[in-house]
């Protein structure tokens, strides 16, 4: 019976080592179904946001450590390439603001997602993403120089060439570099979802109070110059999304809040249900050898 149990012990160990995912330091997910804004927006009528819903919708984000990359891992509920993107994505338009030292900028690097950030946690770095480019900026690197709308300029002030983006499914991985962003694990983080509009104010698409080809609907009441850009982000579970993004009024934006970024993974790996299932069936297995062995032992002792 000793042995068995040391095998056993043995089994668990190796499943929960394999099962780890090397290198996570952050996971979370997002309630699927939620790409809305404050829950009163309708897709852009187009053709190229078939099937108009999921392409906004955020629904899982981690963070990956390598020894010299960070990779941010952001999961939709659908990623289509209408317009042949260069990373494969044409659609979402990620704005990624962290909060990792003293100091920083409580307000938006440059507005177009119509929202307010929280004064208790200003940005230090911002990673923003379409599916042409990455770009890093400081608080301080905006300038009537280069506050401007380009859709695909390498040059721009920014753009970080030697990042890796890829598409898997309904997955987009974006590998950078540490020098651009700093640390991570402890800090705060915005993570905001929008429509990439090449033509749009900082990138953003456009929220209307009439239905359109290339404008997002806001059936709710209030005026819409002050409705949010923003149709998906990550919160904690202690905020409503819509509750959040409706909070605006005829002379402010809504205020959204950060999430923290804490080692919130088991480094041993986490129990799936499929893991306990083999964990159960090679027990079993492990049982019935042993007690097949036994009975055979007792059968010949007793001849």
């Amino acid at each position: 019976m000793k042995t068995l149990i040391l095998a056993l012990l043995f089994v668990i160990c190796f499943t929960c080592y394999a099962g780890a995912e090397d290198g996570v330091i952050y996971s979370t997910t997002d309630p699927a179904g939620d790409d809305y804004g404050p829950g009163t927006y309708e897709y852009p009528e187009n053709k190229v946001f078939k099937p108009y819903q999921g392409l906004f919708d955020i629904t899982g984000f981690k963070i990956k450590e390598e020894d010299e990359n960070y990779i941010f891992i952001f999961d939709f509920g659908k990623i289509t390439d209408p317009w042949d993107s260069k990373f494969g994505f044409s659609l979402p338009l990620l704005e990624l603001y962290i909060d990792n030292e003293a100091g920083g900028e409580d307000s938006l690097f440059q507005e177009g997602a119509n929202i307010r950030l929280d004064h208790d946690h200003p940005w230090n770095k911002l990673i923003k993403i379409s599916g042409w480019w990455v770009r890093v900026f400081s608080p301080g690197d905006l300038s009537e120089e280069n506050d401007k709308f380009l859709f695909e300029a390498d040059d721009f002030p920014g753009t970080i060439d030697d990042c890796d983006v890829e598409v898997i499914d309904n997955r987009i991985n974006v590998r950078i570099n540490k020098k651009y962003i700093g640390p991570v694990s402890g800090s705060y983080i915005y993570l905001m979802v929008g429509s990439f509009d090449p033509f749009g104010l900082d990138h953003f698409r456009d929220v209307n109070s009439d239905s359109s080809d290339w404008a997002f609907y806001f059936k709710g009441d209030g005026n819409p110059d002050f409705a949010p850009r923003v149709i998906d982000l990550l919160l904690s579970s202690r905020y409503d999304q819509k509750e959040i993004l409706a909070n605006f009024d005829e002379e402010n934006y809504c205020q959204i809040y950060p999430i923290r970024v804490v080692n919130n993974t088991n480094k041993m790996g986490v129990f799936s249900v499929n893991t306990l299932f083999y964990i159960a069936f090679i027990f079993l297995i492990m049982v019935i050898v042993f007690m097949n062995k036994n009975t055979s032992f007792s059968h010949t002792k007793n001849r």
